[in-house]
């Protein structure tokens, strides 16, 4: 059941195992229950625990078909996608070295968001060794002195402790990044490893027991807590308030509720159901069903074949996925279970590991050495490029697709419009991916947009706006691709900007099972404040395939230019003229932080709008010349330039247009990115 609730977890297909990521509690639960069972017996059979030998048959039973998995993926995601494959050298290190789960904290990484990270299910497999290194020696220590009920009173205040910092973080905002922090953390984390241990040592399952347990009475328990799991596993979602505030600690329980009632009596019918030859074969090849399922779902989605509700896409993902577990399963795992030290002419253990250490770091500096190369090479092309990230200049249309409907996009979507220095708008990576046409249909807003942001981040990233001093009298909100929309969190976001003018809501058009609900809650809340509209972006974008890339939730040209149209429209700005806009960019320009500006200067090319854009980004004081104000009021006076330059003919406009590729994406990395 954990390895198949995982599996459709990650098929994102709605209403179907919207918790299915509990599966690796189970996981985790199992894991600490046969471990430490292994541990107390081996202690009481020979008085002692060998930690060589305990870290050697975790490592050649972990690692070998880990080493496989890498070299394959690698070679196929290269072939697929060098984006993807770069972003694999990068994660690649972590996951040799059992830190996959800290690495992916730190570089903000989200478990809950199907972004193509081919290594990015090898976090449990970080936060189980973590657990074999750290727990043993604290188990051989307490039952040296103590005994085993004392280990597992120890196991279980330690499953609390974890659960309670969960809580306490969550409580405290520690972590409004997604709950990356909350997830993939190990002291977050690790109750259900520890309440598995715990039963270890209150139960040895070699032991006939002194007294047969009510047997009526445990095996409806188990039902019960069987059927709980699988209403968790269908209720629950990522955003549920409760998730980190003791669910995580529940799922163990009832696990082992379940795994000692189907243990402990053989002619339970639960346990008859756990012995049929399809669930001895699920359970033999979980391992490796784990390792490859990821890889290909994920191969699957850069094809752009990631829409598992279609069942011939799912059929062939789970298709290829069980004969990629079998050949794992036969070729390493098995061989890998076999192998025996023991062996005369077998090296020693510890040379054993050693050698393991030695290769992992020869397989790490291979992968940063490649991964510099790339970011050289792609360092080196951009040097070599000449597009500017903002370029007033007109460009021609495609002769493929042609200028866009103005009825599609509700206005026409390259005539540049007045009131950006009094917008500010905050998204994920489809508004980022908008982010350069934005800004020249409406010149001067300021534009808060990143790759993987949930929606739980609004509030917090609004409240820091508002620190800095936001002037922005209208507010645009395109959150939600990412994850299920927390509604008290999001109401607390519209609270947050219920001072300002006008408030524009944008829903959602993927095929994730969040979508749905996430739009119910962005139109229910829409209504409830005065301020508030809605780009109903889902009914607008409604068959039409021409504005998504492959994965069907990021844009392209034709899909941007259509979507900036509706916001201008909602926004109800005036039309500019072109040298207003250009004007008004010039300001924004100027007044804009831009880290990167003389690296943006020297790549700007080298006509006379670009020299003179060229000059305001390397240095903002030139633009004083050319809007007539000191920088210190740029944006006022860009404003003032906007009032006294507006064009009320907008038909006599000379119309500049995107150049609009179907199928392109917005930026490089669009096509394959997966919030």
């Amino acid at each position: 059941m954990a390895v198949l609730s995982v599996i459709l977890f990650h098929c994102e297909i709605t209403g179907l195992a919207n918790a299915g990521f509990f599966g690796v509690d189970i996981f985790f639960t199992i894991s600490g229950f046969i471990i430490t069972a292994i541990l107390l017996k081996e202690y009481r059979d020979d008085g002692k625990l060998d930690f060589l030998s305990f870290y050697f048959r975790r490592l050649k039973r972990l690692m070998p078909p880990v080493f496989v998995l890498i070299a394959v993926a690698y070679l196929a995601t290269d072939k697929i996608s060098q984006e993807a494959s770069a972003v694999m050298l990068k994660d690649l290190p972590s996951a040799l070295f059992f830190g996959a789960n800290w690495w992916q904290i730190v570089e903000g990484q989200d478990y809950f968001d199907n972004t193509p990270r081919v290594l990015k299910h090898l976090w449990s497999l970080a936060v189980e060794e973590q657990f074999y290194f750290v727990w043993p020696p604290i188990a051989y220590i307490v039952l040296r002195h103590f005994g085993p009920r004392a280990v597992g009173i120890t196991a279980l205040s330690l499953a609390l402790l974890s659960t309670a910092w969960m809580a306490y973080l969550y409580a405290t905002g520690a972590d409004a990044s997604g709950h990356a922090r909350l997830y993939f953390g190990t002291d977050t984390h690790a109750m259900g490893l520890l309440i598995g241990a715990a039963l270890g040592c209150f139960w040895n399952p070699w032991a006939a027991p002194a007294k047969a347990p009510p047997r009526f009475g445990l095996q409806a328990l188990a039902v019960v807590a069987l059927a709980g799991l699988l209403y968790l596993m269908q209720a629950i979602n990522t955003s549920h308030p409760a998730l980190y505030q003791g669910i995580f600690l529940l799922v163990p329980v009832l696990t082992c509720v379940v795994m000692y009632t189907t243990m402990s009596q053989r002619t339970f019918f639960l346990s008859r159901v756990l012995r049929d030859p399809f669930s001895q074969w699920i359970g033999s090849r979980s391992y490796s069903l784990y390792l490859v399922h990821w890889p290909v779902f994920v191969w699957m989605r850069l094809h752009g074949h990631g829409d598992f509700s279609d069942w011939l896409v799912l059929t062939a993902s789970l298709g290829i996925v069980a004969a990629m577990a079998e050949l794992l399963y036969r070729t390493v795992e098995v061989n890998a279970k076999v192998f025996d030290l023991k062996n005369p002419g077998a090296m020693p253990k510890a040379l054993a590991i050693s050698a393991y250490a030695i290769i992992a770091g020869l397989v790490w500096v291979t992968a940063v050495q490649e991964s510099d190369r790339r970011a050289a090479a792609l360092a080196q092309d951009e040097g070599k490029a000449t597009a500017p990230a903002i370029d007033p200049s007109p460009v021609t249309p495609s002769p493929s697709i042609g200028p866009v409907d103005t009825a599609e996009a509700g206005t026409d979507a390259s005539v540049p419009v007045s009131g950006g220095d009094e917008m500010y708008a905050i998204g994920d990576s489809v508004l980022l991916g908008a982010r350069q046409h934005l800004s020249k249909a409406i010149p001067g807003i300021d534009i808060d947009a990143k790759v993987g942001r949930q929606a739980s981040e609004g509030a917090l990233a609004i409240k820091a706006w508002r620190s800095h001093g936001a002037r922005a009298s209208t507010v645009v909100v395109h959150l939600g691709t990412n994850g299920y929309i927390n509604e008290s969190q999001y109401r607390k976001l519209l609270e947050e900007l219920s001072d300002r003018k006008s408030v524009i809501l944008i829903n959602l058009r993927a095929k994730r099972r969040w979508t749905a609900p996430n739009n119910e809650i962005i139109g229910r809340l829409a209504s409830e404040f005065s301020n508030v509209r809605m780009v109903d972006w889902h009914a607008l974008s409604d068959d039409r395939p021409e504005y998504f890339v492959k994965d069907g939730i990021h844009l392209t040209q034709k899909g941007i230019a259509a979507l900036t149209g509706r916001i201008k429209l909602v926004a109800g700005g005036q039309p500019l003229s072109p040298d207003a806009a250009r004007e008004l960019i010039l300001a924004a320009a100027a007044s804009a932080k831009l880290a990167n500006a003389p690296r943006l200067a020297s790549r700007l090319g080298a006509s006379p709008v670009k020299s003179e854009l060229a000059s305001v980004v390397a240095n903002p004081a030139v633009a004083v010349g050319l809007v007539g104000a000191p920088t210190a009021t740029m944006p006022n006076a860009a404003a003032s330039i906007a009032a006294s330059k507006q064009t009320p003919d907008a038909p006599a406009l000379q119309h500049e247009r995107e150049q609009a590729a179907s199928g392109t994406a917005s930026t490089p990395m669009d096509a394959q990115q997966i919030e």
